[in-house]
C-alpha cells in the first residue's frame, strides 16, 4: 500500500480477495504411434499434434500403421482432447526406441520425450496414456508406466503378446509401478471398409473408455465391469464366472494384479488392479487415479494462494480452509469417502520455517470398488407361519 501524500480517495482493486481453485483435468489421451502416410502437416514428426476433431484428423492420419485404428477406437467411445505424437517407423528396435524417446544431437526429443512437451506445444496435458500395439514391448510398457507417473496421468497396456494365462502371470511379476493396468488380450470388432471382423488394439478403446467415465461418472468410478462399444469378440477368451468364479481364468488373472475382458450382457472390462508391487496403497485404479487429482488440484491451489507470498497464519489458515473445501465438496459428491490437510505434524522445525518451506499434509480416504461383494443365502423356519396366514 502507497504511503505518499495524496490529498483525495485513493482507490485500489484487490484482485487477491478469491483465488479460482482449477480441477485437475482427466479425461485428455496421449498416445504415440506410427503412420508413414499420415499428413505430416496435420501429424508432424516428434511434435504434439493436439486432435479436436477426432473425425477430420482420422482422414488425416492415413492407413498405414497405428494411428488411423488409435484414433478410430477412441472415437468410437469417447469426444475427448487427444495428443497425438507421431514417430517414424523403423526395424523393430528402431521403432521402439522412438516410442521410448531419445535426446537429439540438436536437443530436439522423440515419442514419449515429445508427448512430456505437450503443456508447452498445444497447451493441455494428457492424463491417459496408451502406445497401441508396441505396448507388448517390455521396455515400451515400462517407460510408458514411467512416463504417466512423471505426468501424473495413467497407462493402459495390453497384454496380447502373452499365448496364455500362465504367460501372463510370468509377465506380471515383472512390474511394480502404481500407475498403470494391463490387460490381458485385444478385442475385436467389424471393420466396415473390410467387410470383415478384425482385431483391434485394446489401448486406446480402454483410453477412450476411461476418458468417458471421467466425463460421465467421476475420476472415482473403476474402469472395470464397464461395456466397451462395438466389440463383437475378444482375441483371448477366458473362463468367467461373476458368481463364485473361484478357479476361473479371469479370477486368476485378476488375483494376479491383470485385467481383462468377458462378456457377460456385452464385453466387459474386468478387473480393478494396478500394476503395483505388493508393499503398495495404490493397488485399485480408483486409488491411484484419486490420489493424483487430489495432489495436482491441492498443490496448485497451494502454489496460487501461497508462492513468495508473506507466511503468517492468516494466509496459511486460508489455504487450509480452501483446501478443506475441496475435498468436503468431494465428499458429499461421493468422490472421496473424506480428507482433510494440515500443517505436517513431524516437519516444520524453526529452520524449515525461517527458510520460508512450510510442510502440510494431505490426507484423504479414497472410494473402493465393491470388488467382491458377498451374500448368505440362510434357510430357516423364520416365516413358516406365512403358509397358513400366520
Amino acid at each position: 500500500m502507497s504511503t505518499a501524500y495524496l490529498h483525495g480517495v485513493r482507490l485500489t482493486i484487490d484482485d487477491q480477495a478469491y483465488i479460482e481453485t482449477r480441477i485437475m483435468a482427466t479425461d485428455t489421451i496421449g498416445v504415440v504411434c506410427t503412420a508413414e502416410d499420415a499428413d505430416p502437416e496435420v501429424f508432424p514428426l516428434n511434435r504434439c499434434a493436439l486432435v479436436l476433431d477426432i473425425k477430420k484428423a482420422i482422414a488425416k492420419a492415413g492407413n498405414k500403421g497405428t494411428l488411423s485404428e488409435t484414433l478410430q477406437s477412441i472415437d468410437t467411445e469417447v469426444r475427448a482432447p487427444v495428443v497425438v505424437v507421431r514417430v517414424a517407423e523403423g526395424e523393430s528396435e528402431e521403432t521402439i526406441a522412438n516410442i521410448i524417446g531419445k535426446v537429439n544431437e540438436d536437443d530436439s526429443v522423440t515419442g514419449l520425450k515429445a508427448l512430456a512437451l505437450a503443456p508447452t506445444q498445444v497447451g493441455v496435458t494428457p492424463r491417459i496414456f496408451t502406445i497401441p500395439l508396441y505396448d507388448k514391448s517390455e521396455a515400451v510398457a515400462k517407460a510408458l508406466v514411467e512416463h504417466a507417473e512423471r505426468q501424473y496421468g495413467f497407462a493402459y497396456m495390453s497384454m496380447s503378446h502373452c499365448e496364455n494365462i500362465a504367460d501372463a502371470l510370468v509377465y506380471r511379476k515383472k512390474f511394480a509401478n502404481n500407475y498403470g493396468m494391463f490387460f490381458y488380450g485385444d478385442i475385436i470388432k467389424f471393420n466396415p471398409q473390410l467387410a470383415a471382423e478384425v482385431e483391434h488394439y485394446a489401448g486406446p478403446a480402454l483410453a477412450g473408455l476411461r476418458a468417458r467415465l471421467d466425463q460421465e461418472k467421476g475420476w472415482h468410478y473403476s474402469i472395470s465391469n464397464k461395456v466397451l462399444k462395438g466389440v463383437t469378440g475378444l482375441t483371448k477368451e477366458v473362463t468367467y464366472s461373476g458368481i463364485n468364479g473361484y478357479g476361473t481364468g479371469a479370477n486368476t488373472l485378476n488375483e494376479a494384479g491383470i485385467s481383462c475382458f468377458v462378456l457377460d450382457d456385452g464385453y466387459r472390462t474386468w478387473g480393478n488392479r494396478t500394476t503395483a508391487g505388493p508393499d503398495s496403497s495404490m493397488y485399485f485404479e480408483v486409488f491411484a487415479r484419486s490420489s493424483q487429482v487430489a495432489a495436482i488440484t491441492l498443490a496448485n491451489l497451494l502454489k496460487n494462494m501461497t508462492q513468495d507470498q508473506p507466511m503468517n497464519p492468516a494466509r496459511l489458515d486460508q489455504f487450509k480452509q480452501r483446501g478443506d473445501a475441496i475435498l468436503y465438496d468431494w465428499q458429499r459428491a461421493g468422490r472421496i469417502l473424506g480428507g482433510e490437510i494440515i500443517l505436517h505434524p513431524e516437519l516444520n522445525g524453526d529452520d524449515a520455517l525461517m527458510s520460508g518451506r512450510p510442510d502440510w499434509l494431505l490426507e484423504l480416504t479414497a472410494v473402493p470398488p465393491i470388488e467382491s461383494p458377498g451374500l448368505t443365502v440362510r434357510l430357516s423356519d423364520k416365516f413358516i407361519k406365512n403358509a397358513v396366514g400366520g
